[in-house]
This record gives C-alpha cells, structure tokens and sequence, in this order.
C-alpha cells in the first residue's frame, strides 16, 4: 500500500506527537512492545483490556484468530502472549467476553495470575479437545473461573440447590423459543458449581436475579455462558474494583481545531459547502484479500468521496435534513474539540483503489464535518481494496 504523503500541510511547523492516534493503532503498538514476533497488524478487533499501576492486559482478534498479552509494568522482563486460531470468529468473541465479564472483579495481582491462568488452560483444553465448539470452550472457561473462588463452607444444600435449579429451568418451559437440552445441561452444571458459592438465602437471590436478566434469552449454542458473572457479581453487592484500573487503551488527540479555515456558522453555509465540493461516486469496492488497516495521516482533499453517499452531504432519509443534521453537529463539536479517537466505534475508516481513497463505511458524518471545516489532514485507518471481478452476461449463458 502506498502511504499518503501530506501536502502543503498547516501543520508542518507544528510539533505533532508521535506514536498512533487510533485505538486499534495503539493496541497494536502496545502488542508489538510485550511479543514484537507476533503480527499484531493481523489483528482488527480490540477485546479486553485493563491496566493499573502494576499489570497491563490485551487481547484481540481478527476473523479465525485471537491474542492476549499481559505485562509487568514495575519489571520489562515479566511479560507473556498467547496466540490462537480458531475455525470461525465465535470462538474468540466468547473468549473475550469470558475475560471481559470475569476477570473485571479482581484486584492486581489476582487479575494478572487469572488471565494468565485462563490462557494456560484454554491452550490445554484445545489441544486435548480439537474439535470442540465455541459453546464448549465458552463453559470450560466460565467452569475455570468459578473453580478458582472458594466455596463457601456453609454453602446451600445439595437438596435445596437441586430445587431451586429445577424450579428454574421449569419457569421457563412456557417460553415460545424452547431452550436446548444440551445447552440446559451445561447451564445446569454451571448453576450447581455456582450454588457451593453461596448460602441458601444468597443463591435463591442469584437465581431470581438470573432468572428475570435471562428471560429473554434462549439457552443454545450462541448463548454466552460468561453472562452468568453479571449477576454472581452483583448478587452478594461485590463493588466492581474498578477504582485504580483503566478499562480504555488511552490515545492522544490529533490536532484539528488550529487547522479550522473555513468559520461556518449555519447549516446553509454547511450545505453549500458540501455541494460545492467535487466528489466521485465510489467504485463498488471491497477490501482486497489478506489486507489490513492501517492508520496513515491522510490529507483531506486526497479523499474523492464515501461508500454509500452521492454526495459529501448524506442525505439519510428522503426529504429529510437528517443527514445535515448530523454533520451539523460535529461542526460544532469540532470548534471546540480536537479530533480524538476514543474507542474502535470512533475510527474513520478509508479504502484506497487505483490510487485513489473514499471514506469508508465508517466515520462519513465526522468526515464530512472536518471537510467542511477546511480541515488540512486527519489519522484514518486506510485498507487496501479492489474492483471485484464480475462473471460477463456472456460466459454464464
């Protein structure tokens, strides 16, 4: 891919900080300094993460695969990564999701000895286990949380458990969407591993408490069995220890309010802007095979137009303002705000084909506001793509 070079760029005098502005590009960053002999640029979705003044813990995925990592922030040489590949993206959605809804709970030190637990076991249970399934692995690792939080000594009876898991699972035989019965027996398991946790008046609590969030839901093989945690969290009035801990990679703001030309002050001036602009319809593109984003500092008017869009102003819905609304108010916020990529929902993303970028399927409104704005150059994850080859009327008939 070739890089963007800025041109005639304001901000040539300026000290710019270094180091990536998008969370995706940061959480590479970060995962390259732990296992720089892992492509951590193969990696496009952020998973779980946290940090406090000891401990700093990462994982990530793509389509097939999954990576986590932990540090020592107090000693460079204490750090670890685990690597996986999986058949589908389910697996590694519902690893994430164990991490996310278990190991929040924990301080430091236990955090830290959990995940790494966690991972020494999964790499286990999938090498004695080929052929397991994402629902499977996704009980195994709730299992191995639930093992490693002592029972309690006066737990709730075996007889008064075996009710109350049975009166459970019978409220919820009127239900349209019937549970499966593989899946009842693995939530079962679960549920009676939970009950030696509690004493009876505590578990007849989280039953209640699972029974009303679950409602809705249909125990079978897309269910998440780590959303279990959220009421055996909250069920005894555990306060989350989050005091100390950073759940967010944190990035740094790219500057755009200094690089503001155009001083618009009312959604005509927005409009005529926008339609003043060229614009080229995009090309029906996809992402080339094997490609991956990359954040590059992009100049502004190297960028033609946006996927799904006729224009630089969105009109959403017809007859309707609604579009102009929304650009309208990232303008303002833009006047007061430097551009500042807080989560991956945040991204604005580009596809360059034959030389050429639109904005694509992410970020048009925040887009079309810097635009407006006279804005110089913003970070933008850019992903190669190409015209896909379409069979001719001829060679089908």
């Amino acid at each position: 891919m070739n890089s963007q070079q800025p041109v005639n760029s304001i901000l040539e005098q300026e000290k710019i900080p270094k180091g990536p502005f998008t969370v995706l590009g940061k959480f590479r960053e970060k995962g390259s300094e732990i296992d720089p002999s892992k492509n951590w640029t193969t990696y496009t979705k952020i998973g779980f993460y946290s940090k406090d003044k000891n401990f700093e813990i990462i994982s990530g995925s793509n389509e097939k695969n999954l990576i986590s990592a932990i540090r020592d922030l107090n000693d460079s040489s204490r750090k670890a990564s685990f690597e996986y590949s999986f058949s589908n993206s389910d697996f590694s959605e519902r690893v994430n999701e164990n991490f996310i809804n278990s190991l929040k709970i924990f301080s430091s030190e236990k955090k830290a000895q959990l995940f790494i637990d966690l991972n020494i076991d999964l790499e286990n249970f999938l090498k004695a286990n080929p052929d397991t399934t994402p629902e499977i692995v996704d009980s195994f690792l709730v299992e191995q949380v639930l093992s490693r939080i002592p029972d309690r000594a006066a737990g709730s009876s075996e007889l008064d458990s075996d009710i109350l898991i049975a009166d459970f699972f019978e409220s919820r035989e009127s239900n349209l969407e019937k549970d499966n019965d593989n899946s009842q027996v693995i939530l079962q398991k679960l549920l009676k591993q939970i009950s030696n946790k509690f004493d009876h008046q505590t578990f007849k609590k989280f039953i209640d408490s699972y029974s009303d969030s679950s409602r809705f839901s249909v125990f079978d093989e897309k269910y998440q069995y780590s959303k279990i945690f959220k009421d055996f969290w909250s069920t005894p009035m555990l306060a989350q220890r989050e005091n100390g801990f950073q759940n967010k990679i944190e990035t740094i703001p790219y500057p755009t309010k200094k690089q503001i030309t155009n001083q618009i002050e009312t959604k005509e001036q927005l409009k005529q802007n926008l339609f003043g602009s060229p614009f080229e319809k995009f090309p029906d593109a996809l992402p080339k095979s094997g490609s991956t984003y990359e954040e590059q500092i992009v100049d502004i008017n190297s960028v033609v137009g946006m996927s799904g869009c006729d224009s630089w102003f969105i009109q959403d819905v017809p007859s309707s303002d609604k579009g102009l609304g929304n650009i309208w108010k990232h303008v303002q916020k833009f006047k007061n705000e430097d551009l500042h990529f807080t989560s991956e929902s945040s991204f604005i993303k580009g596809i360059i084909v034959n030389g050429k970028i639109w904005v694509f399927e992410d970020g048009r409104n925040r887009f079309a506001a810097l635009k407006a704005l006279g804005v110089k150059q913003i970070p933008m994850l850019i992903i190669e793509g190409e015209n896909p080859e379409r069979t001719s009327v001829s060679s089908i008939i």
